[in-house]
């Protein structure tokens, strides 16, 4: 196995109150551009 080194953050939900706060993380991105709203449309 190799362990990658990334400056990401990663998102967990274990709880459902983790719900709205990953949400809201996802919306920010969309609105940043690391990722496009149809994550499969250029394949």
């Amino acid at each position: 196995m190799k362990v990658l080194k990334t400056n990401d953050t990663w998102y967990g939900m274990t709880y459902h109150e983790d719900v709205e706060a990953v949400r809201d993380s996802f919306k920010k991105m969309l609105e940043n551009g690391v990722y496009k709203a149809d994550l499969f449309s250029d394949l």
